[in-house]
């Protein structure tokens, strides 16, 4: 689906040859021949998706909702049009990831507001907001994408905790293996204060993003709550995975080990 949404687009920036021009080199035919084999394929693949979910199989059920969940949201993404790419928050998190990588060969160490503009992108939040909002269906409508891409203060807030937390729970370890500077680093560097007055901050601030992020629910806004639900419960991860300054995502341990478990392998029954 991906190949039949871009391949055009990708063509004129000089990308390598889709799967579309592959399959027309090798076995001939028109591009409306080979879009309707392709059609095919993807109606087999969905139909295979089903079968595996009427048999006994060695991979616990509970796994194929999420297998199919993400079948699905590729759907959304690809169906109309080629809406991945032209994503403006999921191209910046490739811009980002450049940035970083040129601060670490260039052993810079940004300013505390450089480093959060950068770092609230390269936490991943932008493009995961963007996705689950996609899988939401219909209701995800253009209001609600030109909403978030103005990074309302829920965003922002959302975000800033899982990276701030991230950021306290790993810093010592990621300085040690040879990462870019974090938060805490930059923070330091500029006002010239000791790490554990640094902490004391960063925890003042994300006890005020989680004050931004009540305040979102008790007023109006142009989105639906259950928009504001997915941003809540993002924050509740970075909350889950950093708490008490302790990276169990980075760290598996056996409290990561039993939410996964109790997620994907003996879920509650609702």
């Amino acid at each position: 689906m991906d190949d039949m949404a871009s391949h055009k687009f990708e063509q004129k920036r000089e990308h390598v040859a889709s799967s579309i021009e592959c399959y027309m080199k090798q076995y001939g035919g028109n591009e409306e021949q080979v879009y309707n084999e392709f059609h095919n394929q993807i109606e087999k693949a969905w139909m295979d998706i089903n079968q595996e979910s009427l048999k006994p199989t060695a991979v616990p059920m509970p796994i194929y909702p999420h297998s199919c969940c993400q079948s699905c949201v590729m759907d959304v993404i690809y169906k109309e049009g080629d809406g991945y790419t032209h994503v403006g928050k999921m191209k910046k998190s490739v811009q980002v990831y450049m940035v970083e990588a040129k601060w670490l060969h260039g052993k810079y160490i940004p300013t505390i507001e450089e480093y959060m503009d950068v770092a609230r992108v390269s936490i991943g939040h932008p493009m995961f907001t963007i996705s689950s909002f996609m899988a939401m269906g219909e209701m995800a409508n253009k209001e609600v994408f030109d909403w978030v891409r103005q990074d309302p203060k829920i965003v922002r807030a959302s975000s800033n905790i899982i990276r701030i937390m991230d950021d306290l729970a790993s810093h010592k370890f990621e300085q040690e293996r040879g990462h870019i500077a974090s938060s805490i680093e930059c923070y330091m560097k500029k006002h010239g204060v000791s790490e554990q007055k640094t902490y004391d901050e960063f925890h003042q601030q994300i006890e005020k993003a989680w004050k931004d992020i009540n305040e979102e629910f008790l007023i109006p806004t142009a989105v639906p709550m259950h928009f504001l639900s997915r941003l809540l419960n993002f924050a509740r991860s970075g909350d889950v995975m950093y708490k008490d300054q302790k990276d169990i995502f980075t760290h598996l341990g056996e409290v990561m080990e039993n939410n996964i478990s109790m997620l994907l392998i003996d879920p509650v029954p609702i």
